[in-house]
């Protein structure tokens, strides 16, 4: 893969410290806006990236790139992967992945006309401990309630309370917890439940309108789903489901994965994954295999994962409103 890189805020530096560790992958160039020129120089002189692009036309016109990462604000993820698309690129975009379910259909819809690949980069669902989890659900007996909290004050709360609203506070750039932490512990349960019966959302909203916490409940009927997040409290973040037999937890953040305890009435088993990667490894290791491979059925089962979490943000995103 030869990947492009539109972006130069903190989830960029993440992921090219990650891809230092990814032979697979090159980074030739790089895309940031004409105010974050000395952002994307710094960045290309860090990690050896040859060519910097003002120009998104330019950039995405380049033949030295297969493949586009979209790395900025969430408003504007669905025009950035449009237009990438449409120049014949690969897309891998950050979480959320749109604002809309139409929107998410009419890039799957467009990447399948264009011949090329659309990913969201959602890292819960490629993560070693996280298939131990599905991996073991046999073993806890009938589910009953799932736990999933995702809990940080944010380094940017206190600004916001002082009226310095950081684009993830920023209603109309689609920021707020839901969007930018719960989006994890949905993922989590959608991946192995797939789409409840009934979604509610119960938001904190701050001045701006914006949810700096929230609690999502999913109704599977004979089971539910709580997952709560925050930005502006803490608490242990983990992830649990709890059947009739036992329980399995992740004892950490769902965009990690940390490790992972089954525990039955007959045994208590604790994993650690195999690996000491960052967490953005698994994901890019992923995209580039199916791309590689072709893995139409791999692809397609992220691209109805990516729908189905778009679709149900939508609905806990319209309280809101």
């Amino acid at each position: 893969m030869n990947l492009g890189i539109i972006g130069s805020g903190y989830i960029v530096s993440v992921l090219l410290d990650t891809l230092v560790n990814v032979s697979e992958i090159k980074i030739p160039s790089i895309c940031v806006r004409n105010s974050s020129l000395h952002k994307g120089r710094a960045l290309a002189e860090k990690y050896n990236i040859k060519n910097i692009y003002t120009s998104l036309d330019e950039f995405l016109n380049s033949t030295e790139i297969d493949t586009v990462y979209i790395g900025i604000v969430n408003s504007l993820h669905y025009e950035y992967a449009k237009l990438a698309l449409e120049s014949g690129k690969n897309v891998i975009c950050e979480k959320p992945f749109t604002q809309t379910t139409a929107e998410a259909e009419d890039l799957f819809d467009m990447a399948e006309k264009n011949g090329v690949y659309l990913f969201e980069a959602i890292t819960t669902i490629h993560m070693p401990m996280f298939k131990k989890a599905k991996e073991n659900l046999d073993k806890i007996g009938q589910v009953r309630i799932i736990n999933c909290s995702f809990c940080q004050y944010s380094s940017r709360y206190d600004k916001y309370l002082n009226g310095d609203y950081a684009p993830v506070f920023k209603k109309e750039l689609f920021g707020g917890t839901l969007v930018d932490l719960n989006i994890y512990n949905i993922h989590f349960v959608a991946s192995i439940f797939g789409e409840p019966k009934a979604i509610y959302y119960y938001p904190n909203i701050g001045k701006n309108g914006v949810d700096t916490s929230g609690v999502l409940i999913m109704d599977y009927g004979d089971f539910k789903a709580v997952c709560v997040g925050a930005k502006d409290s803490a608490s242990d973040s983990f992830g649990v489901i709890q059947g009739e037999k036992g329980y399995i937890k992740i004892g950490s953040t769902l965009n990690s994965c940390e490790n992972c305890t089954v525990n039955t009435k007959d045994s208590k088993d604790f994993y650690l994954p195999p690996e000491d990667f960052d967490r953005m490894y698994y994901e890019m290791k992923e995209f580039d295999r199916i791309i590689k491979d072709k893995d139409v059925k791999a692809y397609k089962s992220l691209c109805d994962e990516s729908k189905l979490v778009m679709k149900i943000l939508e609905k806990a995103y319209s309280v809101m409103k």
